[in-house]
């Protein structure tokens, strides 16, 4: 289990060209080739550990046989153990000496090649000079993105409501008794959900996410309130804000909508908020799926 201890955190800026080292047998390379996506729990495959993706950077990390190949050796019938050398456009949870961590069920990989063993530990062992130096230091990437409002947002839902949502337009839940009964319509800054929390608003079916742009939007930014210590926090400026929109869609004044922000550094983007007609004016027509294809 990790642990992480703030004194031993680096921040560091996450690249989509940054490349990790995969170990895995050559049976289950052949899938990820098929796939060019790395799994939590790929079918019939059995975890090791805790599910997650793990990989190891070749930037800061190194070679650690009992963590990365070992379990490995136990597999029969699976062929020689290989290395997929790849990049991927998610930004990982963390990287440590030995491993490099993803909290997504799945990710999108680029692969640039199958290495053997040695090809993977030569590669790693020859690109020394940003290595982390200390077993307990780890990595947390930051993403200059995150804080940027995206031209692309997407509003959760099944797969039934996106439809009437695309033929009909967008109506709050408040009006038709679904979900949350808001008066909001609420959109992730990305495909993949919220900034690093599990996205589930108003629905536990299968879901899709409905693309809408945020060219042309009036936005405001709850980032513009800072926190007063001396009142409680149902007393927040930011609070007030969402309780009236969700309660009652009072939306700030002039404004299409309103940026929600959280995450670990409180800036980066939670949500966005949109009245309906701001939604509706700019839907552009896709349903995309969580791996981030079109769908319809």
């Amino acid at each position: 289990m990790k642990i992480f201890l703030s004194e031993f955190e680096m921040k560091k800026k996450f690249s989509p060209k940054d490349k990790f080292i995969h170990f895995t047998t050559k049976k289950r390379a052949l899938r990820i080739i098929a796939d060019k996506s790395l799994k939590t729990a790929p079918d019939g495959i059995i975890n090791f550990g805790p599910s997650k993706i793990y990989a190891v950077s070749l930037e800061y990390g190194h070679y650690v046989p009992k963590v990365q190949i070992t379990h490995l050796n136990k597999i029969r019938n699976e062929g020689n153990i290989v290395a997929i050398y790849f990049s991927t456009p998610i930004k990982p949870a963390a990287t440590f000496w030995e491993e490099t961590y993803w909290n997504e069920p799945e990710i999108s990989i680029k692969i640039h090649k199958v290495l053997t063993i040695n090809q993977a530990v030569n590669l790693l062992n020859n690109n020394k000079k940003n290595k982390i130096k200390d077993d307990q230091d780890y990595i947390i990437y930051e993403n200059k993105n995150d804080t940027a409002v995206p031209a692309l947002i997407y509003h959760q839902t099944n797969v039934s409501d996106a439809k009437d949502i695309l033929k009909s337009g967008f109506e709050y839940g408040g009006v038709l008794g679904k979900g949350e009964h808001t008066f909001g319509i609420y959109f992730a800054p990305t495909y993949r959900g919220m900034a690093e929390v599990t996205y589930n608003r108003g629905t536990t079916d299968k879901t899709v996410m409905v693309e809408v742009a945020t060219k042309n939007l009036k936005l405001f930014d709850t980032i513009n309130y800072s926190n007063n210590p001396s009142l409680p926090s149902y007393k927040q400026q930011q609070y007030i804000i969402r309780q009236n929109i969700e309660e009652k869609g009072i939306f700030p004044n002039g404004y299409d909508g309103v940026i929600i922000r959280g995450g670990h550094n409180g800036i980066s983007i939670y949500e966005i908020v949109l009245t309906k007609e701001a939604a509706n004016k700019n839907l552009t027509g896709n349903l995309l799926n969580r791996r981030g294809r079109i769908i319809n």
